[in-house]
């Protein structure tokens, strides 16, 4: 898994864990499991918010 920071034009990287499989787990687990991606899925927008609005700020600095 290599880091690309800020590159505009990198490929974004595959993914560095396997889908889990789903097909044995019970309702229950389903639902926790849901739960715990939405989580996950909510932490990457915000990491994803603060780069933008670093990326931003350095821009304006930068900008001539």
């Amino acid at each position: 898994f290599r880091r690309v920071l800020f590159r505009s034009d990198a490929k974004p990287p595959l993914p560095d864990w396997p889908p889990k499989s789903v097909d044995h787990l019970s309702v229950e687990a389903l639902q926790a499991y849901q739960k715990a991606l939405m989580a996950e899925i909510e932490r990457v927008k915000q990491t994803i918010e603060a780069r933008t609005k670093h990326r931003s700020a350095a821009d304006a600095l930068f900008k001539r």
